[in-house]
């Protein structure tokens, strides 16, 4: 019986177990590499959805340096790596993180107009061909930007009536020029609506007598 074939058989089979686990284990390594990897931020402001792209970059941000980075790294220093040069402008007079943070979500995160969105949401109408499945998504997203809170119930009467009267006004001029306004209370609709009637219907009659 010659034990010394079986043992380089079972030499073999190890050096071949082990080449196979360290063929696993880089290619584990490589698919980890990419799915850790993050893209530098290269975002467009003005871009109809630069603030959605911008809060996703950040979430993926805080999660890449949460899965790779030592506790306490300078994250200042990390972030101005994953910055183009264009994006960097905007916090290169930055002193920390957290102020340049404030700064990019000033730059791509604009102030919303309320009203304009809640007419959006209120007037919005199923379309042809559209489901009802597809409706109802398309209201649940208009509605995120509405900014609807815990009010009291007359509060949420006022704004309420705001929205249906400014809504179903007829005049579509004094409509645009009132959503104009990123906030306006009900009254304050009211007040501009009557003297832009008045500019509108009645001032020119009064210029030509």
């Amino acid at each position: 019986y010659d034990c010394t074939v079986n043992l380089g058989r079972a030499f073999c089979l190890i050096k071949l177990d082990i080449v196979s686990y360290s063929l696993q284990f880089i290619r584990q390594l490589v698919i980890m590499n990419e799915a850790l990897s993050l893209n530098k931020l290269a975002i467009d402001p003005t871009a109809a959805d630069a603030e959605k792209e911008w809060k996703f970059w950040l979430l993926q941000f805080q999660d890449f340096v949460q899965l790779t980075m030592d506790p306490g790294v300078d994250l200042f220093k990390i972030l101005r790596l994953y910055l183009t040069a264009s994006t960097f402008e905007y916090v290169q007079d930055c002193k920390s993180y957290e102020e340049a943070i404030a700064k990019l979500n000033e730059v791509y995160v604009k102030p919303k107009n309320v009203i304009f969105a809640r007419y959006e949401f209120i007037s919005r109408k199923q379309r042809d061909g559209e489901s009802l499945e597809e409706f109802l998504r398309a209201l649940q997203r208009l509605s995120k930007n509405c900014e609807y809170e815990n009010v009291t119930a007359e509060q949420y009467r006022e704004e309420m009536i705001r929205d249906v009267f400014i809504n179903n006004m007829s005049s579509d001029e004094i409509r645009t020029r009132i959503l104009q306004h990123n906030v306006i209370s009900l009254q304050e609709a009211v007040n501009k609506a009557l003297e832009l009637n008045y500019a509108i219907n009645f001032l020119p009659q009064c210029i030509k007598n």
